[in-house]
């Protein structure tokens, strides 16, 4: 049986309620502009430099903690997850972000999180205690630069990417064990019992009258066997 790998997901969502930090995290993590990715082949064609591929990601955006928790339960009913998010502490007049990370790992435990902050609103001592899947969770303090949410993003995105396919071989092993004993089930059965009839053979009554021979002497009492024959059953 092949193992069944999870395609690649890049999709991140943006949580936060001012507009401009959106524009920031798509100018990090979106496509480049077109110039600089003319600039970038200009001087591979005259200077011979490497020109490497941006990892870029696909992005929505949530102003709010509740229209967050729309869009992440939307994405599982589509069959197309968010991979992270990244979510401000603070977003009034809604939840906060803790409070909408629990929502969020309530219709989600697989979300990868990024919170950013600039303020000491929790001690890492209380979010701890707070949230439940703390190995899932990393704090970005404000100001951060491009290349920390680069790194974030590409780091939290692939280790969802590991975290599901463990998850689908040890499913898929399961599934092979299951299929593994169901066969060694029947062919058991098929060496004890007639296949026509499905009454036991002469290898299960050996078996039994064994059990039954070794109880007898093991308590010291008399064993009868019964024996009853059908004539002529084959022709039956």
């Amino acid at each position: 049986m092949k193992t069944p790998f999870v395609r690649t997901n890049r999709r991140i969502l943006i949580i936060d309620d001012t507009p401009s930090i959106h524009e920031d995290f798509r100018k990090i993590l979106g496509p480049e502009p077109e110039g600089e990715q003319t600039l970038a082949g200009t001087e591979k064609a005259l200077f011979g430099t490497p020109q490497l591929d941006r990892l870029t990601f696909q992005l929505d955006s949530a102003y709010q903690g509740q229209e967050a928790l729309e869009r992440v339960q939307c994405a599982l009913a589509e069959g197309q997850p968010y991979a992270m998010a990244f979510i401000d502490m603070r977003m009034p007049p809604g939840w906060d972000g803790l409070e909408t990370i629990e929502q969020l790992w309530k219709a989600d435990p697989h979300l990868q999180i990024a919170l950013c902050t600039a303020y000491s609103d929790y001690s890492w001592e209380d979010i701890a205690e707070r949230l439940e899947f703390g190995d899932q969770l990393l704090v970005l303090k404000k100001p951060f630069d491009s290349l920390e949410i680069r790194q974030m993003a590409s780091a939290l995105t692939w280790k969802w990417q590991m975290t599901q396919d463990a998850a689908m071989k040890v499913l898929s092993l399961e599934q092979t064990i299951e299929a593994r004993v169901h066969e060694l089930l029947k062919v058991s059965h098929l060496l004890q019992y007639d296949v026509l009839t499905e009454l036991p053979n002469r290898t299960l009554l050996g078996d039994r009258l064994n059990q039954s021979l070794a109880l007898s002497r093991r308590h010291d009492k008399q064993l009868a066997v019964m024996f009853l024959g059908l004539d002529r059953f084959k022709r039956i």
